[in-house]
């Protein structure tokens, strides 16, 4: 079976209908009850030799629960079959016997789930799990202890012991299960920073924009398309019917203010909803209007910064020494841990100065994924937003003190920055394309400061965009940098990963020089790749597959 162009089509969820339902942040939901399994109850037993060794007490101990385990099925790419099916258990420890007989272990129940599945507690919403990236199989309940059989529990003065242990409960716990479709950028910063104004111009969502503090409390989400030509000149040379850009999420998160790591200001839902996106956009204020107020009463760019950074850092100190105590003090008993402990002692060191875990250097794969594993707030990449007066954004707020002190800030931890307008932002999303040209070209700017920013919160996350062209559609497809080809195939959809045979590459802009496909192959710029190639962005692939 051959796919050229867009001959087979995967057919997305409806985006408005998902806002609509408030589930805009992920495609797919589910509720389900998991226990793990009970340890077994040790066995009260006796041998009545009195003239042997061996005799006395020798009751066995009780088998070990099954742990519940989330693992990554990376040929699942729904959460359907839980909606059928609610309540999952592991097996149950069984009993010891007599004569010292182990009970035999409960067996462990593992849950396969797509790539991105978010684990939640039902309740409280906290993540137990994010099943992406390096975290494949996860223990989210472990099963109960076996209890110690009457064995244990002879001494020199009493050889008869007439009781045994009873096993470990299981452990219970209703979850949700929430499958991300696309990646989310989280807009953060002070009240009346014209954040949420940043937000209505790039969603056109109209999220609340009022002169007071939490003026969003639940955050706002929208999708976003990721501005990109090349769509729509291929779809020219195509003739295409339709056109489908990229697209990334922007959450607006409710203002943060000092002592939000300690709950100030709702700050511990705030913090929850930071870690819950991939990245963050800084918006920090740099305009002066009386009419608007900053909650410390004036506007100084680099303290709101140091401030938020300090909330940020604070929460993910917490987080960090109950690592720590907890890994070094297995690491006495265990060496395996030990390099882990030393990491993290590191770490914290670092963090304790007031730098934050992004600018943290590690030493080796090991690190990474040690490093990985923790979610921190500061490890977050972050993008830089001045929001500047109407008069200071032709010339890139170059005569802006602030904007020069986040700059410099910026620079210290490798972070970009952005210099925009919200207001005009906001005015610009409301034209039409000739319209926003035309303002544009009298502002003296060539692209907004939004299609700005969205491609760099884009790139931020680590995306690129591979093409498919034809008369049905053109269409960018999002990957992450470094993909291979085979997995690049199965975001079309998973039978062209399966039956993966090789694809036809040829890049965007040499297919235009060329004017066709054709005169691409005549001067040999359609290339052959097979599974080991890496996806370039604006590669135009076709796939060819069989299942």
């Amino acid at each position: 079976m051959k796919f050229f162009g867009n001959n087979y089509h995967l057919i997305l969820p409806d985006i408005q209908s998902r806002k609509d339902k408030g589930e805009i942040m992920f495609a797919d939901r589910a509720k389900i009850y998991i226990r793990s399994g009970k340890g077994g109850d040790g066995h009260c037993s006796f041998r009545r030799e009195l003239y042997v060794p061996n005799g006395g007490p020798d009751g066995g101990d009780g088998g070990r629960g099954g742990d519940l385990i989330f693992a990554i099925d990376e040929g699942l790419n729904t959460l359907v079959d839980y909606r059928h099916k609610r309540k999952y258990a592991a097996g149950d420890g069984e009993p010891g016997g007599k004569r010292r007989c182990h009970g035999k272990d409960g067996k462990d129940l593992i849950l396969y789930v797509p790539e991105g599945t978010v684990i939640k507690e039902a309740v409280t919403g906290k993540v137990i799990a994010d099943m992406s990236g390096d975290n494949r199989r996860q223990i989210v309940l472990k099963g109960g202890k076996g209890g110690l059989g009457n064995q244990h529990f002879a001494t020199s003065t009493m050889q008869v012991p007439k009781y045994a242990q009873p096993g470990q409960p299981a452990r219970e716990l209703e979850v949700k299960l929430e499958l991300k479709v696309i990646a989310d950028v989280g807009l953060i910063g002070f009240p009346n920073v014209g954040k949420s104004t940043l937000f209505n111009s790039l969603t056109k969502a109209g999220a609340l924009a009022a002169n007071y503090p939490f003026a969003t409390i639940d955050p706002n989400v929208g999708v976003v398309t990721v501005p990109d030509e090349r769509l729509k000149k291929l779809a020219e040379l195509y003739q295409s019917k339709k056109v489908t850009p990229a697209v990334i999420e922007f959450v607006d998160i409710a203002g943060l203010v000092k002592g939000a790591s300690k709950g100030e200001g709702l700050g511990n839902q705030f913090l929850a909803n930071i870690r819950e996106c991939d990245a963050i956009v800084h918006v920090v204020r740099c305009f002066e209007d009386t009419n608007i107020v900053h909650v410390d009463g004036n506007i100084d760019p680099l303290r709101d910064i140091e401030t938020i950074n300090l909330e940020l850092l604070f929460s993910d100190m917490e987080i960090l020494e109950r690592r720590y105590a907890k890994t070094s003090k297995a690491a006495r008993m265990d060496k395996s841990l030990q390099k882990e402990a030393a990491m993290q002692e590191r770490l914290k060191a670092h963090m304790e100065a007031g730098n934050s875990a992004r600018t943290f250097e590690l030493l080796d794969e090991d690190e990474e994924a040690f490093f990985k594993e923790y979610g921190l707030l500061t490890a977050k990449p972050v993008i830089y937003a001045a929001n500047v007066s109407e008069d200071e954004v032709a010339n890139d707020g170059a005569d802006n003190a602030g904007v020069a002190a986040v700059r410099e800030f910026a620079a210290t931890e490798g972070s970009e920055v952005f210099v925009i307008c919200a207001e005009i932002e906001q005015e610009i999303a409301e034209l039409d394309d000739d319209e926003k040209a035309m303002f544009l070209e009298e502002l003296g700017m060539k692209e907004s400061g939004l299609d700005k920013l969205i491609k760099a919160s884009y790139s931020l996350l680590g995306l690129i965009s591979y093409l498919t062209s034809g008369e049905d559609e053109t269409r960018a497809w999002t990957i992450t940098k470094g993909t291979k080809a085979p997995q690049a195939a199965g975001k079309i959809h998973t039978d062209f990963e399966r039956g993966f045979i090789k694809a036809e590459v040829v890049n965007y802009q040499d297919l235009l020089d060329c004017g066709s496909t054709a005169a691409a192959k005549e001067k040999g710029l359609v290339r052959v790749e097979g599974k080991e190639y890496v996806v370039q962005d604006g590669d135009i692939m076709h796939f060819r597959f069989n299942v």
